[in-house]
């Protein structure tokens, strides 16, 4: 699978750097809307790492999918909240707060910035990402603590991937940060602080997508439901908006299975699930398939 990076075409504030890697808003608070350079898969975890914040600006990050090819180079709006939400549609883009108790999202019903989320009155487990140090995902198995900011991290964790180059800027200052966060721990950090970790990852339950948020190794959602996987691919974007200016994708190191590559290929074949209900294939391998076991 290629390593997801940001795409060529973005805000015009935007500077991406580090081979595709670091997204930096070079001015302003707006024209920070960046994309992934390949549509996400199913069950696949997109992750992103703050590495710089400006003071003077309200807002943060924003997060989410979008169904706009951004290979055809269509015209970016300002913001993904509303602009890309409201006026273009096919849209599924989430606000970063301060706290993790509310998650926000633009809603026509009652207006910009709406909360969807309360985590003390949200008492669902985990059900997607499960309670385990490991997680399954489409790939294969990631260690939990990869998905923590640099003050829960262990050094350990970084050594050589090929995915991403051992002496690039972004890889050496992985190491620095979390060599120095496990001399130096810290209390946990604001989901919009320096170091923090936002992901997402979208699912099936049936012809609709469902699409889950990540804060520093914790699972929100649905935060949005019913997104049509019929109408097309699912790309990330990432609004590098407000006290926000710098952001990295982070590659997460992968324990692959025979049986986890051999899923990989069928969906590169069938992608729906009808097509894999009809697979000769008996019930529990069905169920691995549609990520359901």
């Amino acid at each position: 699978m290629q390593p997801m990076r940001f795409h060529s075409h973005h805000g015009k504030n935007v500077h991406i750097a580090d081979d595709g890697l670091i997204a930096t808003r070079t001015c302003s608070f707006a024209h920070g809307i960046c994309f992934g350079n390949r549509p996400l898969n199913q069950g696949e975890i997109f992750l992103v790492e703050i590495m710089n914040n400006e003071r003077g600006w309200s807002g943060n990050l924003r997060i989410g999918l979008t169904q706009h090819n951004p290979d055809s180079l269509f015209e970016l709006p300002q913001y993904a909240l509303p602009d890309l939400v409201t006026l273009l549609g096919k849209s599924w883009v989430m606000a970063i707060t301060k706290t993790q108790r509310y998650l926000f999202r633009d809603s026509e019903d009652h207006g910009l910035d709406t909360p969807i989320v309360d985590q003390e009155d949200d008492t669902r487990p985990e059900r997607l990402l499960g309670h385990g140090d490991w997680i399954r995902t489409r790939c294969g198995t990631v260690r939990r603590d990869q998905l923590l900011p640099q003050s829960k991290r262990s050094p350990e964790l970084f050594h050589e991937s090929p995915a991403l180059n051992r002496n690039s800027q972004s890889n050496i200052s992985e190491r620095l940060n979390a060599e120095s966060a496990s001399s130096h721990p810290s209390s946990p950090i604001l989901p919009t602080e320096v170091g923090s970790r936002i992901g997402m990852i979208f699912t099936s339950n049936g012809k609709k997508g469902e699409l889950y948020i990540i804060l520093n190794g914790d699972e929100y959602g649905p935060m949005a439901a019913d997104i049509p996987l019929s109408d097309g691919p699912l790309w990330p974007v990432i609004d590098v908006y407000g006290t926000t200016k710098q952001v990295q994708i982070i590659h997460l190191t992968i324990s692959e299975t025979l049986k986890t590559l051999c899923r990989e290929q069928v969906l590169k074949h069938i992608t729906t699930n009808e097509h894999l209900d009809a697979l000769p294939l008996p019930k529990h391998l069905i169920r691995f398939l549609r990520y359901e076991s």
